[in-house]
């Protein structure tokens, strides 16, 4: 893991997690500065069998420390992505994750957010940590992890075929060069382009790539049982790629859809960067910087995908909602309406609670924001409210 303010990783060598500081001439993926929010996703594909007693212990542990986010936890393994303060996810991934033996080996991709990436935290116990809706082998045999060094060279091979395993939505928004876009809206669809279009190359050298991995990992479990030969994965997926290849050197078009608030990360000088591309709050459609450009597009209510089919109703309850929010900004409250306030991250309260001080005195739940207008109970009344509000309106 690399931490911003120390400028030390932790990484993986010979199977062993060790610390060193970082020697590359490739800036490390956190040393922009100045950092506020930290995000971690990382993923393990393993057999567990205590999940309600996991799932309680990250639960607390994350509330704790002020992380937000989700931990998907079943019976083949971990899947999360979460973020708060640097000192909060080096202590979780250190004293908390890594307090199990079959999580010790796990090197958490990371990137910084100067707005807070998830506004609650879920941890939840799931039959799979990434749905593909089959049976797998994963934890016995996966296709070749190739490092992000070697990624260039590989995909550059006429002989192999690249493919893209995120969906049309992510694709649409950057991909590697050459790849194929399976045009899928589901990771559940990606076994039936596979029967499509590859059943006659199963003796051709196949490499995959993913976000941050794990939907490659298990693709490329299901497709060896389907009598693939070569099968060939993005180590640490996306996001290891932008870490650790110098963007100077990028076989990367585009940006990086990431499933937050940050909608998109780029691959820049520093590794992952925030993005341009943003979401319509309206439609949801993906925005790029010329659709924030267009007549059409007004900050919270409309863009050029939705203009014409917006009534004038839900767009006085949307310019409504917008005022709200730019008001809460005015007067520095943060975000508004729909979303958990992040006062209670530990950078925002300059100290870092242990683990167990909270439970020490008998608190296991969410530590409370201080100054806030309101407490949660009426934060997600008002949101169903209005929400209801915003359903009703023709």
């Amino acid at each position: 893991i690399i931490f911003s303010q120390r400028r030390f990783c932790y990484c993986q060598q010979n199977g062993k997690s060790e610390s060193r500081a970082s020697t590359s001439g490739h800036p490390p993926a956190c040393a922009a500065a100045p950092p506020q929010l930290t995000c971690a996703s990382f993923y393990k594909f393993v057999k567990l069998s205590n999940l309600p007693e996991l799932r309680d212990e990250f639960r607390t542990a994350c509330a704790q420390l002020g992380i937000m986010g989700n931990i998907l936890l079943g019976t083949e393994g971990i899947n999360s992505q979460i973020a708060g303060s640097e000192d909060a996810i080096h202590s979780f991934i250190t004293t908390v994750l890594r307090a199990h033996p079959e999580f010790q080996d796990i090197v958490p991709k990371l990137s910084l957010a100067s707005r807070p990436p998830f506004y609650r935290m879920k941890v939840v116990i799931k039959k799979e940590i990434v749905k593909l809706g089959i049976p797998t082998t994963t934890y016995s045999k996966t296709g070749v992890h190739v490092p992000p060094a070697e990624w260039n060279q590989l995909i550059a091979d006429p002989n192999v075929i690249l493919i893209d395993t995120r969906n049309e939505e992510e694709v649409a928004i950057g991909t590697f060069k050459n790849a194929i876009n399976p045009r899928t809206t589901t990771f559940t669809q990606f076994p039936q382009y596979v029967h499509q279009n590859l059943s006659e190359c199963k003796d051709k050298k196949i490499a995959m790539f993913c976000t941050g991995g794990v939907r490659c990992e298990k693709a490329s479990s299901w497709m060896l049982d389907e009598g693939f030969k070569e099968v060939f994965q993005l180590d640490g997926g996306i996001l290891r790629y932008f870490e650790q290849v110098p963007a100077k050197h990028s076989s990367w078009v585009g940006e990086c859809f990431v499933f937050d608030t940050r909608h998109a990360v780029a691959h820049g000088e520093s590794g992952v960067e925030l993005g341009h591309v943003s979401r319509c709050y309206a439609c949801r459609a993906m925005l790029f910087p010329a659709d924030r450009l267009s007549p059409d597009f007004r900050e919270g209510v409309s863009c050029p995908h939705c203009c014409k089919s917006l009534t004038p109703e839900r767009a006085r309850a949307l310019q409504e909602r917008q005022r709200q929010i730019e008001l809460a900004g005015q007067r520095g409250e943060g975000p508004h309406l729909g979303t958990h306030r992040p006062a209670s991250l530990p950078a925002a309260r300059g100290s870092l609670p242990s683990v167990g001080s909270q439970a020490k005195h008998g608190r296991s739940d969410a530590i409370p924001s201080p100054g806030c207008r309101m407490d949660n109970m009426g934060r997600i009344a008002l949101f169903v409210i209005f929400n209801l509000m915003i359903a009703i309106i023709p």
